[in-house]
């Protein structure tokens, strides 16, 4: 038996006994086998999500997954590759529905819109104009912040998925996923007052 699994099999006994330490070093033990893992799967997009979120993904499941670890039925290391692995898949999926899901959320803003839109549109008009409506866009306008006007433009006009708004921003996607969701809210409000 290596050092290495010698050590992790220390560990694991001294967790089952109730050590919480001996836990947090059993977890941390696999920090690196993790942000390996998260580096190979982004490099070579076999996810599309970010390197962060691949890591924060891997290293839940490998927390979540002590308490499932049997040392009988094989290596500690192994165990956690495959939480880790799965995990950021399940995360990708995750994901790339959400990006899938997001074409609904254009046509209700789109159908919100179309009983203010005008046939005969002057060409001066901006884009967004013509495709929100101009009472939706003045709506929108006095309420949402800048940032939440990038967002909704790129989301919706431009057809950006999270991630590439998120790049176009310099924010993380699950920000451009809030911002969306909280300017969609307060579009919703105010068009239902």
């Amino acid at each position: 038996m290596k050092s290495k699994d010698k050590e992790v099999q220390v560990l694991y006994e001294m967790m089952v006994l109730g050590d919480d330490e001996a836990r947090t070093d059993l977890w941390m033990a696999g920090a690196d086998m993790v942000e390996k893992l998260a580096g190979s799967m982004t490099s070579k997009r076999t996810i599309l999500i970010s390197y962060d979120d691949a890591v924060q993904e891997g290293m839940l499941a490998v927390g979540e997954s002590l308490d499932t670890f049997d040392p009988g039925k094989g290596s500690y290391y192994t165990h956690m590759w495959h939480k880790a692995r799965n995990a950021m898949l399940d995360a990708n999926a995750r994901d790339q529905n959400k990006d899938m899901s997001r074409s609904k959320t254009r046509q209700e803003v789109v159908f919100l819109a179309s009983d203010d839109v005008d046939e005969d549109v002057d060409e001066s008009q901006d884009v967004e104009r013509i495709v929100l409506g101009d009472e939706v866009w003045a709506i929108t306008e006095g309420l949402l912040t800048h940032e939440e006007m990038n967002v909704i433009s790129l989301r919706y006009i431009e057809g950006d998925s999270y991630r590439e708004a998120g790049y176009k921003l310099s924010m993380p996607y699950k920000t451009v996923e809030f911002m969306e969701k909280r300017a969609l809210d307060k579009i919703r409000y105010a068009i239902s007052v």
